[in-house]
């Protein structure tokens, strides 16, 4: 009988949902949308407006403005300082296990990842909505948008006697 080897490929503590308290639900709901510029996939559930900083090399972070929108073709590793100083992430490639992804999400920061096509279509200093308020699809719209934060206070819901249960096809609509 052979013998099967185990791995370990990253193991580190989740950051994001400890920080967050469970009593809180938080829900986005953009309004007065503008038209849309890029669509990728919705990592997180927040929407954000602001200004672009465009930057397609690593070697350019230096000129990332702090609390604006990165646009790039994707991270790595390097960039995480202007990660942290992000409103929200776009990049052109990238899944849901991108680097891009998996930090943003860490991070706390909206990101549309695997765009195709939006450091073509978007430029420095344009005003953007990034929402990821909208399912599974991550939106940019042109202009700056209504954005609506809703905060539910759990703790002030009645108990209910029904067990309820969930069928996750997509993980990402289980609060809606």
């Amino acid at each position: 009988m052979a013998s099967q080897a185990s791995f370990i490929v990253q193991a580190r503590p989740e950051t994001v949902h400890s920080r967050r308290d469970p009593a809180v639900l938080k829900t986005y709901s953009v309004k007065k949308k503008g038209r849309a510029l890029a669509t990728g996939l919705s990592i997180g559930d927040a929407a954000v407006a602001g200004h672009l900083c465009l930057i397609e090399d690593a070697k350019d972070i230096d000129r990332f403005i702090d609390g604006s929108i990165l646009v790039t073709v994707a991270t790595d590793p390097d960039w995480v300082s202007i990660m942290k100083r992000a409103a929200a992430i776009i990049t052109d490639h990238g899944g849901r296990t991108s680097h891009a992804a998996i930090v943003s999400r860490e991070l706390g920061v909206p990101a549309v990842v695997g765009t195709g096509d939006a450091t073509y279509v978007l430029h420095t200093d344009q005003e953007v909505t990034v929402s990821c308020a909208e399912g599974d699809v991550g939106f940019v719209y042109e202009g700056v948008s209504d954005i609506t934060t809703t905060t539910v206070d759990l703790t002030d819901l009645p108990p209910v006697r029904t067990n309820i249960m969930l069928n996750l096809a997509s993980p990402s609509a289980a609060y809606r």
